[in-house]
């Protein structure tokens, strides 16, 4: 008889969540406003950001590289990538041009 190997997570078998969450991470920005990640595969290159006021109202949207936020302004963000070789950096964005959701 043959072993073979085989990935747990190819497993028909393997239990599957029914439900997923749809917000991955919150930051509250210096100017008020409260970004919200919404869900997205791991491995997308990009993540929908959406700001909303203190009230709950959506004010804007971005589209932002797979990154950690430590602070964001009205016009910027701090954070922190890692590329493909997983070396991080600190990073600056400019936010403008925001899209009204």
């Amino acid at each position: 008889m043959k072993a073979r190997l085989v990935d747990p997570m190819l497993d028909p078998k393997r239990p599957v969540a029914e439900r997923y969450p749809a917000v991955t991470n919150i930051v509250m920005g210096k100017d008020g406003r409260i970004w919200v990640r919404g869900r997205a595969a791991t491995d997308a290159p990009r993540r929908r950001w959406i700001a909303f006021s203190r009230e709950g109202r959506a004010l804007c949207r971005a589209e932002l590289p797979a990154l950690e936020i430590y602070e964001i302004g009205s016009d910027y963000l701090l954070g922190h990538e890692r590329d493909s070789l997983g070396v991080e950096r600190v990073v600056a964005y400019r936010l403008r041009d925001a899209v009204t959701p």
